[in-house]
């Protein structure tokens, strides 16, 4: 008994005629066989539209080519799990795009088992979700402690797709917030920043507050005194600062009571007062003064 066995390579799909001849000596027997040859391309994602407003709907397929072999499997996923799957030629869902779905990565996957051979293909896509621009407290603070002195941006980060353009202004100016800037009281203040995309617009108020040390002239705190003796009179002192400063004044080492009216007597006369600037913790106030 003779046997032969080969392999068979078809430059394109469709029927092909097999003979195969046994020759002994002067004899010769020959046998034919039909074959459906069948190619294997990858499967087809349809990402319906591909590029999706939120809340939209979306359709994704996953499909076999016509000339897939029967047998074949489909697999639809995305990058967690298995979202469909089942025998050719199509597999087909419906969903409701969100922002979280932004950049999501569809997978369609193809699967044939020949005797001991498993063939696989897949193609992948991404959906895109187009949104207007949000501007939130995380990105965006509203609130802004500022020190006098230190560097500091005006960051203000916005999201949304596409990624939206960021501006500020102040008292109807452009503020440019590509860098740090050296801070000055006259930083202080309400600034309107704005984030804008082909979807909208968003807005949001950042108010930067400016932190300054202590300060006391002679405007607010003379150094000299006249006071008439017996008159009533009342030390007081102001200082400027933010936070606003407690000031204390001491006499001869021992603080002095401020803020109380006294009788003024004669032994009082020529004594040294000590001014003493000590801040105090609290909510950022502004260039305002405090007395005592």
């Amino acid at each position: 008994m003779a046997t032969a066995q080969g392999e068979v390579r078809a430059p394109a799909p469709g029927r092909r005629e097999l003979d195969c001849t046994v020759s002994v000596g002067p004899v010769s027997r020959s046998a034919g066989q039909s074959v459906l040859v069948y190619s294997f391309p990858p499967p087809v994602l349809e990402i319906d539209p591909p590029q999706a407003l939120v809340n939209g709907n979306v359709s994704v397929t996953c499909r076999s080519p016509a000339s897939q072999p029967p047998g074949a499997t489909l697999q639809l996923r995305d990058a967690e799990r298995t979202l469909a799957s089942g025998p050719q030629p199509r597999l087909q869902l419906t969903l409701t795009a969100r922002k979280g779905d932004n950049g999501q990565q569809f997978t369609c996957e193809g699967n044939l088992t020949l005797g001991s051979r498993s063939l696989v293909k897949n193609t992948s896509a991404q959906l895109v979700v187009l949104y207007k621009p949000e501007l939130a407290e995380s990105g965006c603070p509203s609130q802004r402690p500022w020190l006098e002195g230190t560097q500091q941006q005006l960051a203000c980060a916005a999201e949304g797709n596409p990624r939206p353009e960021v501006s500020c202004h102040k008292d109807g100016q452009v503020y440019d917030t590509g860098g740090a800037r050296n801070v000055t009281r006259a930083h202080a203040g309400v600034y309107r920043c704005s984030a804008t995309n082909a979807h909208g617009t968003a807005g949001r108020n950042v108010t930067v507050h400016v932190e300054y040390g202590p300060e006391m002239d002679d405007a607010g705190c003379a150094r000299t005194r006249t006071w008439v003796e017996g008159a009533e009179q009342t030390l007081a002192c102001l200082a400027r600062g933010d936070p606003a400063p407690a000031v204390v004044c001491t006499k001869d080492g021992a603080p002095y009571g401020v803020g109380v009216q006294r009788q003024v007597e004669r032994g009082r006369r020529d004594l040294p007062l000590r001014r003493h600037q000590r801040p105090r913790l609290g909510p950022p106030g502004g260039d305002r003064p405090r007395g005592v």
